[in-house]
C-alpha cells in the first residue's frame, strides 16, 4: 500500500522537527512493508509572498487529495 503524504516545512524549528519526523516515517515504512509518497511544499515563513503560498498549497491539496 502507498501513502500520499505532505510534508510543510516552515521556519525556525520547524524544518528541523519535519526532517527528524520523516525519516522516523520511512523507517516505519520499511519495517511494516508500505510506501510513503512524500509531496514537499514551503510553509509558514520560508515562503516569501502571500500570494506564492496560497498557489501552492492549493496546487498541493489537489495533489494530496487525488488518492
Amino acid at each position: 500500500m502507498e501513502y500520499k503524504v505532505a510534508v510543510l516545512s516552515g521556519d525556525g524549528i520547524g524544518p528541523e522537527i519535519v526532517r527528524e519526523a520523516r525519516k522516523v516515517m520511512e523507517k516505519l515504512s520499511e519495517s511494516e512493508s508500505f510506501s510513503i509518497d512524500f509531496q514537499e511544499e514551503l510553509f509558514g515563513g520560508a515562503v516569501q509572498s502571500e500570494s506564492l503560498f496560497r498557489r501552492r498549497r492549493l496546487r498541493l491539496v489537489k495533489e494530496v487529495m487525488r488518492y
